[in-house]
């Protein structure tokens, strides 16, 4: 069993955007789940993984920066989590267009209002951002989540309601089964 694994198996959810930075040059932002007691083994992984993938034997500590964040409670991990995606966001381009629900053509920076745009060097490789499977387009799909972006509430995008709403329905989905297999039992 390896260290990672000691504490038990955990899913891996992540989002990640390259980009090229003035000052490091072509790096990449990952915004991950990992559990606090598996921070150390995890930090040992992706460093052995960096290595591998950059064809070395070892890469140096700064190679990679994990930064861990402990929430007081779920609304402030939701908030960190979109302060976070909108940090990650910040090299969108002020080109890129998305429609509106009224056919307008808006700046994508206005729907995700990511940090301030800085001008970089373009990024040239063959998938600029993407995510794990375990919370891609897929699995929300799966999963009944309907994207504010998706569904055009642009305004709601941050304010985490979409946590409280997927709760709701699938309350009312089990509520839904229990009425209909009581009225399954019912002699009418």
């Amino acid at each position: 069993m390896t260290q990672r694994a000691w504490n038990g198996g955990s899913p891996h959810a992540y989002i990640y955007v390259h980009e090229n930075g003035r000052e490091q040059g072509f790096h990449t932002h990952e915004l991950a789940l990992v559990p606090l007691e598996k921070r150390d083994p995890f930090e040992q992984w992706a460093l052995n993984c960096l290595a591998r993938l950059s064809g070395r034997t070892r890469v140096h500590p700064d190679a990679l920066c994990l930064r861990v964040y402990k929430p007081r409670n779920e609304a402030d991990a939701v908030a960190r989590l979109w302060d976070w995606f909108r940090y990650i966001t910040k090299s969108l381009s002020p080109c890129v267009l998305v429609e509106a629900r009224n056919g307008e053509w808006v700046q994508a920076r206005a729907v995700f209002k990511p940090r301030p745009f800085i001008e970089a060097e373009p990024v040239s490789c063959s998938q600029l951002a993407s995510g794990s499977r375990k919370i891609w387009t897929e699995e929300q799909r799966r999963a009944g989540f309907r994207s504010r972006y998706r569904t055009g509430e642009w305004g709601q995008l941050y304010d985490g309601s979409e946590l409280e709403a997927w709760r709701q329905e699938r309350f009312e989905e089990a509520e839904q089964r229990r009425v209909e297999q009581m009225l399954a039992t019912l002699n009418l």
